[in-house]
């Protein structure tokens, strides 16, 4: 990581960011004690009283939890400051809290989101500010003086990561999807109880196994209640796939793991597909709504994709392969 390269902030200023970042760890640890007390208190009455005091707690603990939040807040700003000193740059504030920065020595342009909290500290004027921070991780604003801090981050930088997060989604769902597919298609077998159980839950059956045609015990969840002409009869299916085939369960789908694992499988899998969908639609649109403040190309690093990569290593490869083979010849 390089440091932000600029005109330094005066030496006063030092002082000034520091009693800030002083006054803000002050009032976040102000409110993460009072949240305490209060969610404490909440507790209490709810464990003593006859009525419960679940407002007071959830205040208590949305407090708290805020406070926390604050506090992890002003100890990356103060982490920021400590390595990238206090640089002048020219503000552009934009809609949606979209800032771009540009030097104006370089008038290269660095395009910059503030973040919700504390909208009083965000900017809203063009003209001159203080910035310390990179383009690639965010950083911190504040008006000439360092008296008014803003954390801001980069405008599109987790658009890749919502792809990422939609296609582990398709996985995962698809993965449970697979498991379902796959158990519509278990074999029924005929079960003969052997411990004279008929209450209903768990009981040992003997069984021939559909799959391996052996005959075997098993633990299976009975349904009880079962026809007086039959009492020792219950039906039951064999999984046949996973980890888990072999395993017994009844028409309620109880006694194996693996139903149980594929319907979390596409209940996560649904959530994570609209997270990705949700947060990279959101974040096209805001691509396509301020195009004006889209990172260029010289904003954001060169890297080279993995295919790429690869098929360089490999021409390197077969380059030096040929090389060694036409010296020893």
């Amino acid at each position: 990581m390089t440091k932000t390269q600029g005109q330094p902030g005066p030496e006063p200023a030092t002082d000034a960011t520091q009693r800030t970042l002083t006054e803000y760890r002050r009032r976040s640890l102000a409110s993460v004690a009072f949240g305490a007390v209060m969610a404490l208190i909440g507790a209490g009455l709810s464990a003593w009283a006859d009525e419960p005091s679940d407002a007071l707690t959830v205040v208590g603990m949305v407090t708290l939890v805020g406070g926390l939040l604050s506090l992890l807040h002003t100890h990356r700003m103060r982490r920021t400051l400590k390595t990238h000193p206090w640089a002048h740059r020219l503000v552009e504030v934009h809609r949606d809290h979209v800032i771009v920065l540009r030097d104006p020595a370089s008038d290269i342009r660095i395009h910059l989101k503030a973040t919700r909290n504390n909208p009083a500290r965000r900017p809203t004027e063009n003209g001159p500010l203080w910035w310390s921070g990179t383009p690639e991780h965010g950083g911190v604003l504040s008006t000439p003086g360092g008296d008014t801090l803003t954390w801001v981050r980069p405008l599109v930088r987790r658009h890749a990561r919502y792809r990422w997060v939609l296609l582990l989604g398709l996985i995962v769902g698809g993965l449970g999807v697979a498991g379902s597919t796959a158990a519509d298609h278990d074999p029924m077998v005929e079960l003969k109880v052997i411990d004279d159980t008929t209450q209903a839950g768990p009981c040992r059956v003997s069984l021939k196994d559909p799959l391996t045609h052996e005959h075997r015990t098993a633990t299976f969840i009975c349904e009880g209640h079962r026809d007086k002409l039959i009492p020792d009869l219950e039906y039951g299916w064999v999984v046949s796939y996973g980890p888990w085939k072999g395993d017994l369960y009844n028409a309620d789908w109880e006694g194996s793991t693996g139903n149980d694992v594929n319907d979390g499988l596409i209940g996560a899998g649904l959530l994570l597909t609209a997270v990705g969908g949700i947060g990279g639609a959101v974040s096209h649109r805001e691509r396509r709504r301020f195009p004006d403040t889209a990172p260029t190309r010289r904003d954001r690093p060169v890297r080279t994709p993995l295919p790429r990569r690869a098929a360089r290593a490999t021409l390197v490869a077969t380059a030096r392969t040929r090389r060694t083979l036409r010296r020893r010849s």
